[in-house]
């Protein structure tokens, strides 16, 4: 039987910089799928419309089926424009729920952003 994954949901921002990792890899793996699919549907397309165009007398059915594929070309394109801007929106999302990460975590803990904090501790450890 398969173990759970476990998630760090102790913290907020390991929580965060997890989820934003997932959501800068993910849309390039789809984006990378999804043009896969498309260039077959494209390639497969475009033979069909040519094998239907070279043959002699071409009848309304099969002018309807060229016009037809065309527009499943068309479409399949269209969709993978959008897939591409979404997906590049998505990566965009998780690259800066990463900085923010970096940034809470990494940044505004260092010395320079402590110093006001540490101020406090000094204080609590030279009393005890």
């Amino acid at each position: 039987m398969l173990e759970k994954l476990p998630i760090p949901t102790d913290s907020l921002y390991k929580f965060a910089a997890l989820t934003g990792l997932v959501l800068f890899v993910l849309p390039f793996v789809l984006i990378i799928q999804i043009n896969r699919s498309t260039n077959d549907t494209v390639i497969k397309t475009v033979l069909a419309v040519d094998s239907l165009s070279r043959q002699p007398g071409v009848t309304p059915h099969d002018s309807a089926r060229i016009v037809a594929m065309n527009r499943v070309r068309e479409v399949a394109v269209s969709d993978r424009t959008f897939a591409s801007y979404f997906g590049g929106a998505v990566a965009g999302v998780g690259g800066f729920t990463d900085v923010l990460w970096i940034w809470t975590v990494e940044i505004q803990n260092s010395a320079p952003f402590r110093s006001h904090g540490n101020i406090g501790r000094e204080a609590q450890t030279d009393r005890a």
